[in-house]
């Protein structure tokens, strides 16, 4: 639990104009990683900019805690779209201003998805103070089962506002969505964009949304929670700096540890893809050694 304290630190409010917007964690370098739902009505895509300010506060544990926060100067990767083949992309990238001082980045602390077992996220839910939710994955097997439940506990209730539609489309939704890891979670409205992590504390996946219905006393319940795979986000923001030509945000990248296992991901792709081709000759550049003046 110490530990998972300490990472806690990267962990950061997203705030709009001062109001609640979701979580995030600092990813690398100066760059925050949150869900593109978080900013989507606030982000001007074809342009790129933000309509609207936008802060990060890292050391919002406490109420009544005055924190200026640090400022986001850009956006500079953003998905919110389905591929046609059902797969949702749900990210943005932000960058924060050069002079703030920021606590440890989380990506040294990657690890692939587990199939089992227990998971800890860290977040904001519900515009309150850091917290965090110990929970289990809920493997695909086991789908059927935690559906059905929620199903038979909601039509004992006095009052029935869902239809039995709603849970065997939740059933269909997650089908269609073979890479998101799922569990059960108390983190609702606000928690998007915390870090998930693994039984070792390292960071597996980012919590991005659950299927939610009204109980029928004037409460929300959600039959799953699920989190999008951080090796699949990181793929998905290569690419598309590799297209943007952000070669900046691909340096600071570049030293992190979980770049050479993106790469070898990519390489795999980049055969019929002209801007990944470009970006693994950038990759190559970047590492050969600079040859030094030894003039006299």
């Amino acid at each position: 639990m110490k530990k998972l304290m300490d990472l806690s630190n990267s962990v950061c409010h997203v705030r709009i104009n001062g109001r609640s917007g979701g979580s995030g964690f600092l990813l690398f370098g100066k760059f925050v990683l949150t869900n593109g739902h978080v900013i989507k009505d606030i982000y001007n895509e074809s342009e790129r900019q933000l309509t609207e300010k936008v802060t990060v506060h890292f050391s919002y544990e406490s109420l009544g805690q005055v924190d200026p926060g640090a400022a986001v100067e850009e956006v500079v990767g953003f998905e919110f779209s389905c591929d046609v083949s059902g797969h949702t992309y749900d990210w943005a990238l932000l960058r924060l201003c050069a002079d703030q001082e920021l606590p440890d980045v989380l990506l040294t602390h990657f690890s692939v998805l587990p199939q089992r077992g227990g998971i800890c996220i860290i977040g904001h839910p519900m515009d309150a103070v850091k917290k965090i939710d110990p929970c289990l994955i809920v493997p695909r097997e086991g789908l059927n089962q935690v559906v059905e439940r929620h199903q038979a506990e909601y039509s004992q209730g006095p009052i029935q506002l869902v239809t039995h539609q709603f849970f065997d489309g939740v059933k269909e939704s997650i089908r269609q969505q073979p890479h998101i890891l799922l569990y059960e979670s108390c983190f609702y409205y606000g928690s998007s964009g915390s870090p998930v992590f693994d039984e070792h504390c390292n960071v597996v996946a980012m919590h991005s949304g659950g299927y939610v219905y009204p109980n029928g006393k004037d409460d929300i319940q959600s039959v799953i929670e699920y989190g999008y795979p951080l090796s699949d986000i990181m793929e998905r923001i290569v690419i598309q700096m590799v297209q943007r030509d952000r070669f900046d945000v691909l340096k600071e990248y570049r030293d992190s540890d979980h770049a050479q296992m993106v790469m070898s991901n990519l390489k795999n792709l980049s055969c019929n893809d002209e801007g990944l081709k470009k970006f693994f000759e950038f990759f190559s550049q970047v590492e050969e050694p600079v040859p030094m003046d030894i003039g006299n």
